[in-house]
């Protein structure tokens, strides 16, 4: 994974970055993944599991940034550092914000 991986990555961000089209595929919201992180958003905020004072449209955003910077920083450090133990230390943190805060409404 760690080569292969970091070669299509590397390449993928390459192309992203220097094609010059209005909406690039990474950040193409139509996307199923995209679609399927959205849903799963909106179960969880209708079932008081998720926050719903950010709408599920702009926390799926979130989640996508999020993945799109770690992915880019680790193309930027040449696939040297874990980014799957790395990234499941980080989105641990970052994901236990979508919580419902018990104070909220």
């Amino acid at each position: 994974m760690e080569e292969v991986g970091y070669d299509i990555l590397y390449i993928i961000y390459s192309t992203q970055l220097s094609y010059k089209k209005e909406k690039t595929f990474i950040i193409d919201e139509s996307r199923p993944l995209y679609v399927t992180i959205n849903e799963i958003i909106k179960k969880g905020q209708d079932k008081g599991e998720f926050r719903n004072d950010i709408s599920s449209a702009e926390l799926t955003k979130m989640i996508f940034r999020t993945i799109r910077g770690t992915f880019y920083e680790w193309c930027l450090n040449d696939g040297k550092f874990n980014l799957i133990d790395d990234g499941a230390k980080f989105y641990k943190i970052f994901l236990s914000s979508f919580r419902k805060d018990v104070s909220q409404p």
